[in-house]
């Protein structure tokens, strides 16, 4: 028979954030046994604050966000698989002087203990070129697909699927 050790400093802090389910089975089962997974609200902080960095053109807040060993794949964009926070920079200093996010929505929301994935509806200006086509100040809006996964307190991978038809047809 396996002894139960309890950690009552977690319980309580558990109990304190309101996160009172993780009490119970942190109470429920041995000291040690359930591994530290990020709270959604935790992975949601992270990524309003990578995006609110990027609409607003800053590449370091961007960044900040990331594991020194990120990988960062944009799936449809020219060169859009990087395997650092270098690599990463590189695209966010591309993207950021030909669109100019605005406003993204959210259609759904899955969650997982280490994963965060987003379908959202994206706005914004092309003030240079996107996917190729030159933008001319216009405004387009197209869905999106991040799927973010957490490693140490940040985003270790983001990766992008974009409607890229919708783009190219908006700015054709």
């Amino acid at each position: 028979m396996v002894p139960l050790l309890f950690d009552l400093q977690k319980i309580v802090a558990c109990v304190n954030r309101g996160d009172v389910s993780s009490a119970v089975l942190i109470f429920a089962v041995p000291c040690g046994a359930i591994p530290e997974y990020m709270k959604e609200r935790e992975m949601r902080a992270l990524i309003d604050r990578h995006l609110e960095a990027e609409g607003r053109g800053d590449v370091d807040g961007a960044l900040a966000v990331y594991t020194d060993d990120v990988e960062h794949d944009v799936v449809g964009f020219p060169d859009g698989l990087h395997h650092s926070k270098a690599g990463a920079r590189d695209f966010y200093v591309q993207l950021t002087a030909n669109f100019l996010a605005e406003t993204w929505s959210e259609r759904r929301r899955f969650v997982t203990d280490d994963a965060m994935i987003l379908e959202q509806d994206m706005t914004g200006t092309v003030t240079g070129s996107m996917l190729g086509v030159p933008g001319r100040g216009r405004r387009i809006t197209f869905r999106m697909l991040h799927v973010f996964e957490f490693r140490d307190g940040l985003i270790s991978r983001e990766n992008v699927w974009i409607d890229g038809a919708s783009v190219i047809a908006q700015l054709s």
